[in-house]
């Protein structure tokens, strides 16, 4: 269904190294970014141990909003998750 939203928050169990912790991470189809793309990730915001909030999207910029969130394109995601670099 193109427009659909997914969203997942993926959980960092506790070790020895570092604490528990969520990353909550939203898709969307649309190549253009908007402020209302936004409204679950801000909805997590204060959910404890949440580190890292990202939108992932098919447009060409990335940036990071006044609140954390931070908006990739699909290839800057991917990249990210492949090497490891999804948690801060």
């Amino acid at each position: 269904m193109t427009g659909t939203p997914s969203f997942f928050v993926e959980e960092r169990r506790h070790t020895s190294s570092s604490p528990a912790s969520s990353c909550g991470v939203e898709v969307k189809s649309q190549p253009r970014f908007s402020v209302s793309m936004l409204a679950g990730l801000r909805a997590i915001g204060e959910l404890p141990r949440v580190v890292r909030r990202v939108l992932v999207y098919t447009g060409p910029r990335s940036l990071r909003t006044a609140e954390g969130i931070e908006v990739w394109p699909a290839d800057t995601f991917a990249a990210n998750v492949a090497s490891g670099r999804l948690w801060p």
